[in-house]
């Protein structure tokens, strides 16, 4: 069984709670211990261990067994990261976005190197996305909609000097420096960005920002995956505020 736990250090203002929880902790990294080894470990005299050690086992938490030795029967267990209590918030969400925009929809976070993609959901046609997760968007050759919100908010992003994007559909070109740094403030300001052409893979994206909701820290991107119909195609104003929306439930 476990107990859930906050892994951030405080000041110990209750040393009979904070020897309790530490006693539990160092009989989680044995099958059982005896009173003396854990007084030992503590560096707490006996009486007390041996009250602490009464008291747990009066929870159920603890147990006496043979030998006079004691097992933990709940272990410390530090609470989900933000990171993934969004990631499986958002699954069933991706979900409907895919239903409503009937392309593919991916999640990205931050790394060193560049945006991976974590998870992707693909409609039920033949008119899906070939990327698959692990697949990473380097930082610096193509500042398309995922890369340029990411460089707008997280923290790993290089400054960007140079790189390249689509100025029409499959025509890849060099973009200034100027027109860098103008599109990342567009997308800081907007929290989202989209490419309007589709690249030489027939596919253009349409990214929006990802926040923690307690500390509003950045978390990653959601983006929708658009694929090249002869026939159609969504209106990017419609995208991003699927986008928006989905990310607001």
């Amino acid at each position: 069984m476990e107990i859930k736990c906050s892994s951030d250090r405080v000041e110990a203002s209750a040393p009979a709670l904070e020897r309790g929880l530490r006693l539990l902790q160092l009989l989680e990294g044995h099958s059982s211990m005896s009173l003396d080894q854990i007084s030992r470990q503590l560096e707490t005299p006996k009486a007390s261990t041996l009250r602490l050690l009464a008291t747990l086992e009066q929870m159920g938490i603890v147990r006496k067994i043979p030998e006079k030795r004691y097992q933990a029967l709940f272990r410390l267990q530090p609470l989900q990261s933000p990171i993934e209590r969004f990631r499986d918030s958002l699954k069933a969400r991706m979900t409907m976005l895919v239903a409503s925009t009937d392309c593919t929809v991916e999640w990205y976070e931050p790394t060193c190197d560049g945006m991976q993609l974590i998870h992707q959901t693909n409609p039920e046609t033949e008119l899906c996305v070939q990327a698959r997760p692990g697949f990473l968007r380097d930082w610096h050759t193509e500042l398309e909609a995922v890369i340029c919100v990411g460089h707008a908010f997280a923290s790993q992003a290089p400054p960007l000097k140079k790189s390249q994007h689509y100025t029409a559909n499959g025509i890849l070109c060099p973009i200034d420096r100027e027109e860098i740094q103008k599109r990342i403030r567009h997308a800081k300001s907007q929290q989202t960005a989209y490419d309007l052409p589709f690249n030489s893979n027939g596919v253009r994206r349409f990214a929006a920002a990802a926040f923690d909701p307690d500390d509003l820290s950045f978390l990653g991107v959601l983006a929708v995956a658009e694929v090249y119909h002869f026939s159609r195609a969504n209106e990017p104003e419609f995208i991003i505020q699927s986008l928006t929306q989905t990310l607001k439930q």
